[in-house]
């Protein structure tokens, strides 16, 4: 969006984005928390220079649940769990992940750009938008920009991050 990360509207709001991660009120729910909102509140919370110990959190969630394909899904929870990781989940966590490192953030840095590679590999591996079981498109408009630019994953949104990480 752009918007200064300073302006007060924002920061009030990313006050009540990150009053969606409660990860003991999950406990007593009995619910875990969605990967793709941890990867997007991780990216709002950094991008708004956020200091709440929060961050810590969705940084210790992500990397516990890391796909062994390297990628992430938010329905790793579900009996039986996924096998595979999810290009919307993956590119979502690693957006996260790419805030975090651009916001000077360090807790755990070393793993979490480890776990960046592993998930730029997942979505190279698919081509941004095939599945990985028969190399289709995973659905009809995956290939089709949208704009404005939502939550949806598209092949715009994944080329956008490629476009937008530096290799050192």
């Amino acid at each position: 969006m752009e918007i200064d990360p300073f302006h007060p509207v924002y920061q009030q709001a990313l006050k009540s984005v990150m009053k969606l991660w409660d990860l003991e009120k999950q406990k007593i729910k009995k619910r875990n928390l969605d990967m793709c909102m941890a990867g997007m509140i991780l990216s709002m919370a950094c991008y708004g220079k956020s200091k709440s110990e929060k961050i810590k959190e969705i940084v210790d969630y992500i990397l516990l649940r890391q796909m062994k394909d390297g990628g992430w899904n938010c329905l790793w929870h579900q009996k039986p769990a996924p096998h595979v990781s999810s290009v919307h989940t993956t590119l979502s966590v690693l957006e996260g992940i790419k805030d975090y490192k651009d916001n000077g953030y360090t807790y755990r840095l070393d793993e979490l750009e480890e776990a960046m590679e592993q998930g730029i590999e997942v979505l190279l591996k698919r081509h941004l938008y095939k599945s990985s079981k028969d190399g289709k498109p995973l659905y009809t408009m995956i290939t089709k920009a949208t704009f404005p630019p939502r939550w949806k994953y598209d092949i715009l949104k994944a080329l956008e991050f490629f476009a937008s990480i530096k290799k050192s």
